[in-house]
């Protein structure tokens, strides 16, 4: 073993890392730790526009398709909502473009009063540092999502360093600010359980927590957006971890996911959630 990887064993239980892990769900489990980003389409899943486009939060019922009249709103055989007492956070990856997208995410979130978190493509940074800027300007948190959207857990250590160095800095340079968490592509090597030593190792030297998520949408999987099947994919990832009362939901920076997002976010406070920010390391 190279002293690299021996360092970078030896700081991985140092490692900060963020609340925002996906529970007892390990990645590659099921199909929500087969993340992949939203430009990795698959054509056999599309279905008719017109299904999606319209989708509105009033045609999708929690409950109209259970067979267990005897369970309350919660799933869980309560009386209460699936969300009540609980909080979640919004967080989007894959940023700042398209930049038409984000004007509107920023837009929505202006409008509900609701702060959120975006792990933002360093190369992308690069290419619009003015429009990453509108991040932080509207109050959001802005955090490295690596500068190329490779799989961080295949790559070498100095390649992760490279990635995760230069997006730091492009962040810096286009903001003011500097990122304190990374959420790697794909999830690789950031769950717990799995965690990749080079990737450990290169974010305790950037002083990066590693983090996750709880919620996966898969916004970015045709039909792009949040229309009804994913509505519903949502709600049971929540019935799936009812003892947590603070959930992070992943979203993209999508044309599908900007026009959706309002409804979404109706569709979460009718489920009693409360919206919180996310936390700072």
């Amino acid at each position: 073993m190279s002293n690299n990887n021996k360092q970078a064993n030896a700081k991985r239980d140092d490692v900060k890392r963020g609340d925002d892990k996906r529970g007892d769900d390990k990645q590659g489990d099921d199909k929500w730790g087969d993340y992949k980003r939203h430009d990795d389409k698959r054509g056999d899943d599309k279905q008719g526009d017109d299904k999606w486009g319209d989708y509105k939060r009033h045609d999708y019922k929690r409950g109209d398709d259970k067979g267990d009249d005897d369970k309350g709103d919660d799933g869980n055989g309560g009386d209460g909502k699936l969300g009540d007492g609980k909080t979640v956070v919004l967080s989007f990856d894959d940023g700042p473009a398209p930049i038409g997208a984000l004007k509107d995410i920023l837009k929505t979130l202006r409008h509900e009063d609701i702060k959120a978190e975006f792990f933002v493509v360093g190369s992308e940074v690069e290419e619009n540092p003015q429009k990453t800027k509108m991040i932080v300007r509207e109050g959001h948190d802005i955090q490295n999502h690596s500068w190329s959207h490779v799989n961080l857990a295949t790559a070498s250590e100095e390649q992760v360093r490279m990635e995760l160095s230069q997006t730091q800095d492009a962040i810096a340079d286009a903001t003011g600010v500097t990122a304190t968490k990374v959420r790697p592509p794909f999830g690789a090597g950031g769950f717990e359980g799995n965690i990749d030593p080079e990737l450990a190792a290169v974010a305790a030297e950037l002083d990066l927590a590693i983090v996750t998520w709880d919620i996966g949408t898969v916004d970015w999987m045709t039909p792009e957006g949040l229309g009804p099947e994913k509505i519903a994919n949502i709600e049971n990832q929540f019935l799936q971890q009812p003892d947590k009362s603070e959930y992070n939901i992943l979203m993209h920076v999508t044309e599908g996911t900007a026009r959706d997002l309002p409804a979404f976010i109706e569709q979460l406070s009718d489920w009693g959630f409360t919206f919180g920010e996310p936390e700072m390391f």
